[in-house]
């Protein structure tokens, strides 16, 4: 076994330090020894893999956040082995101690490994026939992924790793059951809602339910602040990480961000990890999360339609037009956002008096301390734009973008 550690110790070294040949020549021997001893092989592989993950978790990173970076790092064909080593590794722990929150991702994950091979690194350790080059790769793609994962630096912690969790306790207002929770049925028809918006080739009918939506969202957002406040088990700001998916990450993460802000919410990106980690109160958060997901549906498919740029010497400006018009959209998003936010607020003052602007001061001061304390620096960068045309393409798409927010249906009132 001993031998078998060291090996995979020098092929990861070579993996690191980019030695080609060194790397290959460790992995021969590993998959020598697959070949002729399995059984001495996979399980240090295994273990290695779960050691690896439990240092991760204790560092910060939760389960999303890994199959992200991995996914970004590696290709395609290592997705697999990740969710294997995840998937296996939580079957040992006790159900008692976890984080609601982290049972939940682990839920998702089950979604996002629908249609993928499981890797052969987890089944027996006797393989034979055509099973024995599915199982050769996945050595490999293992190694991959180790190579990745002994690689990542700690993350700020925004849940207790399994075992250190709770299934019926949770910070979590939506788990406590807190005022502050969107119902779940609530939350359907919003999604169905947002799918339509999607879909509809009117601009003027998405035009028309812009403003509306967003007013909705706003004023919905006070009463269950106020409904919150009067509480005797206040909610409070959690943080959760929303992951970006190439090209353009940047730009998508200018949009989350203004989206986060104008609907009472922080958010910090990482561009290393191509990750935001939001800040704020668990409806508005989930607010936040599908009207980004729906606006940006939105602009990717106005974006696509405006088909391949190119300079007067023919050159590709795709690049440049996309990145533009993905930033100019964002800006003209937070405007009426903006807009609509005010006219709602003067709604909200007419029927309750300046009574809920307290509750949403102490709010926006809490998710506030939250940030400060969960990131101790946070650097700001200017955006630039190359392309005038992106720009104004830019504009004109978020100026007819349906800003349907989830869960701000209109409500009847006595």
């Amino acid at each position: 076994m001993h031998d078998v550690d060291r090996t995979i110790s020098e092929a990861l070294a070579a993996s690191i330090t980019n030695s080609v040949a060194e790397f290959n020549r460790r992995l021969d021997s590993i998959e020598s020894l697959v070949l002729t001893a399995p059984e001495t092989v996979l399980p240090v592989l295994r273990a290695r893999l779960h050691v690896c993950l439990s240092a991760l978790w204790a560092a910060g990173w939760q389960p999303l956040d890994l199959v992200h970076v991995v996914g970004r790092r590696t290709s395609g064909a290592h997705h697999g082995v990740i969710l294997g080593a995840i998937v296996s590794q939580y079957i040992g722990f006790d159900n008692a101690r976890i984080d609601v929150r982290w049972a939940d991702q682990m839920s998702r994950l089950e979604v996002l490994g629908e249609g993928t091979e499981p890797s052969a690194l987890f089944g027996g350790d006797q393989v034979s026939g055509r099973g024995v080059v599915k199982l050769l790769a996945d050595v490999r793609f293992a190694i991959d992924v180790l190579a990745v994962m002994v690689r990542l630096p700690k993350l700020e912690r925004l849940l207790p790793p399994p075992g250190q969790g709770s299934a019926t306790a949770s910070s979590r207002s939506r788990a406590a059951g807190a005022p502050t929770a969107l119902d779940g049925k609530i939350l359907a028809r919003v999604r169905a809602l947002l799918a339509k918006a999607e879909s509809t080739t009117f601009t003027s009918e998405a035009d028309a339910l812009t403003s509306k939506a967003q007013e909705l969202m706003a004023r919905h957002a006070i009463d269950l602040a106020m409904l919150d406040a009067s509480s005797p088990t206040h909610g409070a700001p959690v943080a959760r990480r929303v992951h970006l998916d190439d090209p353009y990450v940047d730009a998508k993460s200018s949009l989350l961000s203004v989206v986060a802000t104008e609907n009472r919410c922080r958010a910090v990106f990482s561009p290393g990890f191509g990750f935001c980690t939001l800040f704020g109160f668990d409806a508005d958060l989930d607010v936040v999360e599908l009207l980004f997901t729906s606006l940006l549906t939105q602009a990717t498919s106005s974006m696509v339609a405006a088909d391949r740029q190119v300079d007067r010497s023919g050159r590709s400006r795709t690049r440049s037009f996309r990145q533009s018009f993905l930033i100019s959209f964002a800006h003209r998003i937070a405007e009426r956002l903006r807009d609509a936010t005010e006219s709602a607020t003067a709604e909200a003052r007419a029927d309750l008096g300046d009574s809920f602007l307290p509750v949403l001061a102490t709010r926006a001061e809490q998710v506030e301390t939250l940030l400060d304390a969960t990131f101790a620096k946070i650097k700001f960068r200017r955006t630039t734009i190359s392309n005038e045309a992106g720009w104004q393409a830019g504009r004109e798409a978020a100026d007819v973008a349906t800003l349907r927010p989830p869960a701000m249906l209109p409500k009847s009132r006595s």
